[in-house]
C-alpha cells in the first residue's frame, strides 16, 4: 500500500490517541504511513501465539491500524506479523516497535499490568505504564526532535505526569544530581501511585535516608 492509498484513521481512533492525530494533521502525508487495520482472526492468533492478550491500548490500536511508520521510520509500530518476543523461548518479555537505534517492548508487571520499555538485549529499561501514554511520550520527544536524554525525559514525565515510572525515573535523576531533597517528593507520590512497586520504595528511602534515617527505614522494609 503506497501513502496516497494510506487509509484515513477514523474520529474515534484520534479520539483515542490525540498526540497521534496531532503529527498526522500537522505534517505532510508521507511523513507518517498508518497500515489498515488487522484482522481479528490475526490479533486472536497473535494471542495465542504468545499466550497472553496484548495491553489494551495496542490491541485498540492494531485493530485501526496493524502497524504504522512514523516520522519517516524514526518510529516504526509492527503488525501482528512481527510483534515477537524479546526472547527465544520467553514470551515474557515482546517486541512491539523500533527506534532507530533501539527496540521497544512491554512487559507484564506485578501487579497485573504492563510496563512499556526499551528492551537491552537481556533486561527491559521501564517507562510507561500504558501504551497510551507510550506513544504520546514517544510522539513528543521524536516531534520536538530532542537528542539529550533529560530533555526527553522531561518531555515523557509532561505527557505522562502520574505514571511510577516515569516519577521513578525522574526521582532517581535527581538522586543521580545529589538532590534527595528534590527526589524526596517524586518518590513518595511514586510509591502512592504503585504502592506494590519494591523499587520505588527502595529509591524512597534513599532520598529519606539523609535526613530522616527512621523514616527511611519504614520505607525500606515496605519494599519487602
Amino acid at each position: 500500500m503506497g501513502y496516497d492509498d494510506a487509509p484515513t484513521p477514523t474520529a474515534h481512533f484520534m479520539s483515542t490517541f490525540p498526540a497521534l492525530a496531532r503529527i498526522v494533521a500537522r505534517y505532510r502525508r508521507d511523513v507518517h504511513h498508518l497500515q489498515a487495520s488487522a484482522a481479528t482472526e490475526a490479533i486472536s492468533a497473535l494471542e495465542g501465539h504468545l499466550g497472553q492478550s496484548l495491553p489494551q491500548g495496542l490491541r485498540a490500536f492494531l485493530r485501526e491500524h496493524n502497524g504504522a511508520q512514523l516520522f519517516r521510520g524514526q518510529l516504526r509500530i509492527r503488525d501482528t506479523s512481527a510483534i515477537a518476543p524479546a526472547c527465544e523461548g520467553s514470551t515474557t518479555t515482546v517486541l512491539f516497535a523500533d527506534g532507530t537505534d533501539h527496540h521497544w517492548a512491554w512487559a507484564s508487571d506485578t501487579n497485573d499490568g504492563h510496563v512499556f520499555g526499551i528492551w537491552k538485549g537481556t533486561r527491559l529499561e521501564p517507562f510507561h505504564s500504558s501504551f497510551d501514554r507510550w506513544l504520546q511520550g514517544t510522539i513528543d520527544v521524536l516531534d520536538a526532535r530532542v537528542n539529550r536524554p533529560e530533555d526527553q525525559d522531561a518531555l515523557r514525565l509532561e505527557a505522562d505526569p502520574d505514571d511510577a515510572w516515569q516519577l521513578l525515573r525522574a526521582g532517581v535523576s535527581k538522586l543521580a544530581a545529589g538532590k534527595p531533597e528534590a527526589a524526596e517528593p517524586i518518590l513518595r507520590r511514586a510509591t502512592e501511585v504503585a504502592p506494590h512497586n519494591p523499587e520505588a520504595w527502595q529509591r524512597y528511602a534513599d532520598a529519606l535516608a539523609g535526613a530522616d534515617r527512621q523514616a527511611a527505614r519504614k520505607a525500606w522494609l515496605q519494599a519487602f
